[in-house]
């Protein structure tokens, strides 16, 4: 019978048994790894070795592949042997894969002789070693300056070397393991010196700091509380923060952070969608504060009041801090109340002239209105 078997770094971790082999496969059968037939569903990881085989592999088999690793592995040989105090036959060995497509990774450096009966007859130090590719010291991935030991005889061993370090390192890739050209540099090996000054990178131009602005946004829910203080309706309000709620539904586009330089139009128009619901609930009598208390001269049973200021006065007052009888209490920064009034008179002549203003329901989306205006405005939002 055949199946698979599913192996997570070289242990069995799922099996599957069928009766179905591969010799009843016919010709025009595809075999597709990692895709549909019709290269479809890619499957967005790496491959980094596939492998067919003609017998079903045992589980020692598989552990031992897996510690091989994958990829094409080389075993570079760099000769030192004609080197001044190091015997002729001697070799710095690495070995050495392409580890991705922009390096490759050296590992396992090891000082041997290829004379399996040499032994070293004095120390041979070797010191500062270092990478280079195509003429040059790598820039990056010098992982083996700091080597500073000596071949001996009691530590070197005729089959297997002198191990220099038990670590690896990356060196960026410049035309492919076909034409990159690589060499070794010495601080010190045998009798032989060379003085290596370790140049550091050059400082980067100093950035000048930006002055940030001077004012901030309140963020979304310095908003939400800002609007339920101004008007009197709970920021529990179901209208505000219920399951559709307004709060709840425009939250993610409200601004988040404190920068006015991101804010955005979309920021505005929540803001403005907010701000409706809150003088929706203020004026239709559902806040902790009555509109009759809030707007103490309109009658929202009749018509629009001709003195416009009965509506307008307390908008100025509690949302924008405009009081006439005390000027000290308005903003230099702000504008004017002779502006501020302006524009919520000229608001309420558009919205009368688009439809008489002579009942009690238009009297109330006419405050609705104006409030909406007053209370999203910057006054409201910057801080």
């Amino acid at each position: 019978p055949a199946g698979r078997q599913i192996y997570v770094n070289g242990v069995e971790v799922a099996s599957e048994t069928t009766s179905a082999t591969a010799n009843t496969w016919g010709d025009n059968y595809a075999f597709v790894l990692w895709a549909d037939a019709t290269g479809a569903n890619n499957w967005l990881g790496k491959v980094r070795f596939a492998a067919i085989y003609d017998r079903v592999m045992t589980p020692a088999q598989i552990l031992q592949n897996y510690d091989a690793g994958v990829g094409e592995k080389r075993f570079l040989l760099f000769d030192v042997g004609n080197i001044n105090g190091v015997d002729p036959g001697s070799y710095i060995m690495f070995e050495v894969s392409q580890f991705d497509t922009y390096s490759y990774l050296f590992y396992n450096p090891v000082f041997i002789n290829l004379d399996t009966a040499w032994t070293p007859a004095a120390s041979i130090p070797i010191k500062g070693m270092r990478i280079g590719i195509n003429g040059r010291l790598a820039t990056l991935g010098q992982a083996y300056a700091p080597i500073n030991t000596s071949i001996t005889a009691a530590s070197y061993d005729s089959t297997t070397g002198q191990n220099l370090s038990t670590i690896g390192t990356i060196i960026p890739l410049e035309n492919g393991p076909d034409s990159d050209e690589f060499f070794l540099s010495f601080e010190v090996i045998g009798n032989e010196t060379n003085s290596y000054t370790e140049v550091d990178p050059a400082a980067p131009p100093r950035a000048e700091p930006v002055a940030g602005p001077d004012i901030g946004l309140r963020t979304f829910e310095e908003i939400n509380t800002t609007m339920s203080d101004l008007t009197g309706v709970p920021i529990t309000n179901a209208a505000i923060s219920g399951a559709n709620g307004t709060y709840t539904v425009y939250k993610q586009q409200f601004p988040s952070v404190e920068n006015v330089t991101t804010f955005l139009s979309s920021h505005q128009m929540a803001i403005a969608q907010l701000a409706m619901t809150y003088c929706d609930e203020l004026v239709s009598n559902r806040g902790t504060i009555t509109r009759a208390a809030y707007f103490p001269g309109v009658n929202f049973s009749a018509a629009l009041p001709a003195d416009r200021s009965a509506i307008i006065d307390p908008l100025l007052t509690r949302m924008v801090n405009v009081d006439s009888a005390v000027p000290a209490n308005n903003l230099t920064s702000q504008p004017a109340e002779s502006d501020l009034r302006a524009e919520l008179n000229s608001l309420m002549d558009t919205m009368c002239a688009s439809t008489a203003c002579t009942t009690g329901a238009r009297t109330i989306q006419v405050a609705t209105g104006a409030c909406a205006v007053a209370l999203g405005s910057a006054t409201m939002l910057i801080q």
